[in-house]
């Protein structure tokens, strides 16, 4: 039981992102993705997203992240508060060609407005999905975070409070084995096969994203919120 990969988006320069859990997961920034200087941490560097076409940060698929059967995965984020679209933190597209559904996202909605989130639990399209009819505030650092795992279910947690769950459907996570993580954005099941075009990018600002292979306990949730690089939550053996 591991962290997979831990960005901090505190770089402030350059079209990469240093994968601080020291597995090498690096992240490379889109299109017109940039810095500004409005981190939660202090005022200092955090990932700005201008709500365009491809305008996202994204990192490689491996074996370890395609054979998951359970996930927790979110981050700190600011809303902008315009827009009618959806706006995805966080996701990973199906491997499928020809498909445009995610393996699991977490996105909010702008027109209910509210959180939705969905994890793909079976090949051929079947999906636990979660519409949380929570709204979060315009121009505010919010934590959001989900957990999935079988037979835990699905769980939804703003500022480290669970707002939402839904029973799993007796099945484990399904991944392919090719399309990437995005943050910032949905791949819309383009990114990885040579059209390179994200959709649904985040409206503002996103910091401290993180992937996890099992499904974290409240108590773990919490210590996520953390800036801490050594904090040991109970689920497993701490991370960096």
């Amino acid at each position: 039981m591991a962290l997979l990969g831990r960005w901090k988006l505190t770089e402030g320069t350059g079209t990469t992102a240093a994968d601080s859990s020291g597995n090498g997961r690096t992240a490379t920034l889109r299109n017109t993705t940039t810095w500004a200087n409005s981190s939660r941490y202090g005022g200092g560097p955090a990932l700005s997203l201008p709500q365009v076409d491809n305008s996202i940060a994204s990192v490689e698929n491996d074996a370890t992240i395609a054979a998951l059967t359970a996930v927790s995965f979110g981050g700190w984020c600011r809303y902008s508060g315009s827009g009618a679209n959806n706006y995805a933190l966080m996701s990973k597209q199906d491997g499928v060609l020809g498909n445009t559904d995610d393996e699991f996202t977490v996105f909010y909605n702008g027109p209910t407005p509210q959180w939705v989130v969905l994890v793909k639990t079976t090949d051929g399209g079947i999906f636990t999905t979660l519409s949380t009819g929570v709204s979060m505030p315009s121009n505010v650092w919010t934590h959001i975070f989900v957990t999935y795992s079988n037979p835990g279910g699905l769980k939804f947690y703003m500022d480290g409070n669970l707002r939402g769950s839904v029973a799993s459907q007796s099945a484990n996570l399904v991944l392919s084995a090719t399309t990437k993580i995005i943050i910032g954005g949905n791949a819309n099941a383009t990114i990885d096969r040579g059209a390179n075009t994200a959709q649904e990018t985040w409206n503002g600002l996103i910091s401290d994203v993180q992937l996890h292979d099992v499904a974290l306990t409240a108590t773990d949730v919490r210590y996520a919120m953390s800036e801490s690089d050594s904090f040991r939550p109970t689920t497993f053996g701490g991370w960096r």
